[in-house]
């Protein structure tokens, strides 16, 4: 089977791949974008001055909004075949659009009514991507360090999210409300940035792993029953 690319299967590998690069990345903007929005949301409301009643009832439908992570899923495999960069970016780079036409609803003084559809609609793409997103770090390099890169992308990802975390209260005690909104949009348009960037990378190590699959199942033996 000839390779599209070259999968890392070790540490130094992983280092010197630009797949495992742009993995990382991706992973470090959406815990980031994830984490920012929890706590940069409660906050962003009550600082435009919205009651506690007002904010809990703009928040009251995003929970509900989790159920897309399975259809994500469904999508990914049916529609994409597998191809979990696709997903993502259309998740990720629609959170980002309905996210910025919130915060711009929330300038003009919407109704209650309409700010909580946004977000739900918000919240309920960007979940989409989250099951076919964190299988890209298992699937984009050798099946024997798949739990490595795993760990690996989870360790980055959270270490910088917490740190964005930070920026963003220190950006809205100091700067603007706005600013932990204007954070959160940036990540998820950096997600979908590097889900197209690692598109064709990814794919071709999806192609690649089935093509080998594939001739796994050619060549192996017949079993000869016995007459």
């Amino acid at each position: 089977v000839k390779e599209l690319f070259k999968r890392a299967g070790s540490y130094k590998e992983m280092w010197r791949n630009p797949a495992c690069r742009w993995t990382f990345a991706l992973g470090i903007f959406y815990c980031s974008s994830f984490w920012g929005f929890n706590m940069v949301f409660p906050l962003f409301l009550s600082r435009m001055g919205f009651s506690a009643a007002e904010s809990t009832a703009i928040q009251s439908l995003t929970f509900i909004a989790h159920i897309s992570s399975p259809l994500g899923g469904i999508i990914s495999d049916r529609v994409f075949k597998g191809r979990r960069t696709d997903i993502t970016f259309i998740a990720l780079g629609g959170a980002a659009v309905l996210y910025a036409v919130f915060t711009g609803a929330v300038s003009t003084g919407a109704s209650i009514p309409v700010l909580t559809a946004i977000c739900f609609a918000a919240y309920f793409i960007m979940s989409m991507a989250g099951g076919a997103m964190w299988l890209v770090p298992v699937e984009i390099v050798k099946p024997q360090f798949s739990t490595q890169m795993m760990g690996t992308t989870i360790l980055f990802a959270n270490l910088v999210a917490a740190g964005v975390q930070i920026l963003d209260g220190v950006l809205m005690q100091n700067v603007s409300p706005y600013a932990g909104m204007y954070v959160t949009i940036f990540t998820l348009a950096a997600e979908a940035f590097c889900a197209i960037m690692m598109r064709k990378k990814y794919n071709a190590a999806v192609t690649m792993k089935r093509n080998s699959r594939s001739l796994i199942s050619c060549q192996a033996p017949r079993r000869i029953l016995p007459r």
